[in-house]
């Protein structure tokens, strides 16, 4: 038994929505609302990620691809159509 270690149990403070903000903003895409913050330097960013994880995504689905039994190129249109939709 561990003596002198207490939890604290912190709650946010959640703020009630106002009248205005019921109205159409919930229904609002993502991106028209996070574009109004984006700057170069945050897209400099998102496109490095987006090299990143194409580098090892599309090596990776040739190997798949040919462990298979299936066409490498197959394993590359399913690598691109699948990064669209997840």
């Amino acid at each position: 038994m561990v003596r002198g270690i207490t939890r604290q149990i912190v709650v946010e403070d959640r703020i009630p929505p106002q009248d205005h903000d019921m109205g159409i903003s919930i229904l609002q895409p993502k991106i028209l609302t996070t574009m109004k913050t984006y700057s170069w330097s945050l897209f400099v960013a998102d496109f490095l990620a987006g090299v990143t994880v194409a580098m090892v995504a599309l090596p990776l689905s040739l190997a798949i691809a040919i462990a298979s039994g299936a066409n490498p190129a197959q394993g590359l249109v399913t690598a691109i159509v699948g990064g669209f939709f997840i």
